[in-house]
């Protein structure tokens, strides 16, 4: 015999425990009185929805094989640590907020599509082991990695052990240090330089075996000023500086000359100019890219100037790469309201 309903004879049978798989329940009801019972399990019903929950101190709930489309009305399950919500149709994560007590979610078998749905699991500190494979998720590019990054305390992930080599990949690929970052653009930069730049005399290249090439770079956090202050320089001593101009894909300012402040290029024209071998270094900003080509260096190299330009401290730890000897400065604003002086005549530009 099957049954259909729950609440039967339960209001006198008190337990901790309660296991009612393979049965035709359609509705979770009349539990009310169970007010000790820690481990519920309902797989293979009919059941299409999480309710009537909230009095029990569960630390477990099995729902596997029914019919639920949305995970909701668990805010109250503040013990909860293992949930089984495989084989049902559950397509987002957002119910599972705030569950820290979570240790276990099994969630294989289901509908999730978007990686960005584990980012409502960030925040639960105490979980280790994530089931989400056979969901489409599983065939998102680089959906493994991406899971071991922003879940970093999980310890299995869809039944396979997670691997310190993979938390350290992790992080390389979707928050690298800044010196992986520069370490990678270099050895992009110089194998297409090699692969696509013929060999040439370089003025800058023209110095004393024991004389590098005078160059100085500014460098600092975005609106720290440092391009206001290689202006400033150059214009005050322009027998001695040049302006290593370089290109960007960030939209030209009202007041920014081309070639003088920046060229401005397309993302198109960028990349082929990436792929030419072009730049001695590149950097990203606010979602706009910077790159500085050995034709600015040359340029300016060929005046008989010194080269000085600014950058952000991935485009120094990228220079540093090169076999350029630049003079470093840091420049960074002494107060909040020098910070916020400095970001106006950004935006005045």
């Amino acid at each position: 015999m099957r049954l259909r309903k729950l609440g039967i004879f339960l209001h006198i049978i008190p337990c901790r425990l309660l296991f009612l798989d393979g049965n035709q329940i359609t509705a979770i009801s009349g539990l009310d009185s169970l007010s000790r019972l820690s481990h519920l399990s309902l797989a293979s019903n009919r059941i299409d929805t999480i309710s009537n929950l909230t009095s029990l101190p569960l630390k477990y709930l099995r729902l596997s094989g029914n019919n639920i489309v949305e995970i909701e009305n668990l805010e109250t399950l503040t013990d909860l640590m293992v949930i089984d919500l495989s084989g049902n149709q559950i397509s987002r994560l957002g119910g599972l907020c705030g569950h820290s007590s979570l240790m276990e979610i099994y969630l294989q078998e289901n509908v999730v599509v978007e990686r960005e749905e584990l980012l409502h699991l960030k925040e639960l500190k105490n979980l280790r082991v994530l089931s989400l494979n056979q969901n489409p998720i599983d065939t998102v590019p680089e959906y493994r990695s991406y899971a071991v990054f922003h879940l970093p305390f999980l310890t299995r992930l869809d039944g396979q052990t997670v691997r310190i080599e993979e938390k350290v990949s992790a992080v390389n690929r979707f928050s690298p240090p800044l010196e992986v970052v520069a370490a990678q653009d270099h050895r992009t930069n110089t194998k297409l330089a090699v692969q696509n730049k013929p060999a040439s005399l370089r003025f800058s290249t023209l110095t004393r075996l024991d004389e590098p090439y005078p160059m100085l770079v500014m460098c600092g956090p975005p609106g720290s000023g440092h391009e206001q202050f290689v202006r400033h320089l150059v214009d005050e001593f322009p027998s001695f500086f040049g302006l290593g101009v370089s290109h960007t894909t960030q939209p030209q300012g009202p007041r920014q000359g081309h070639g003088r402040d920046y060229y401005f290029i397309d993302e198109g024209t960028f990349n082929r100019a990436l792929i030419s071998g072009e730049f001695l270094e590149t950097h990203e900003v606010g979602g706009h890219r910077y790159g500085l080509t050995m034709a600015a260096v040359e340029q300016v190299a060929h005046q008989g100037l010194a080269c000085v330009t600014h950058m952000t401290l991935q485009g120094v730890l990228t220079m540093k790469n090169t076999h350029f000897e630049p003079r470093y400065i840091l420049t960074i604003p002494l107060t909040p309201q020098v910070l916020t002086y400095v970001h106006i005549m950004d935006l005045t530009l």
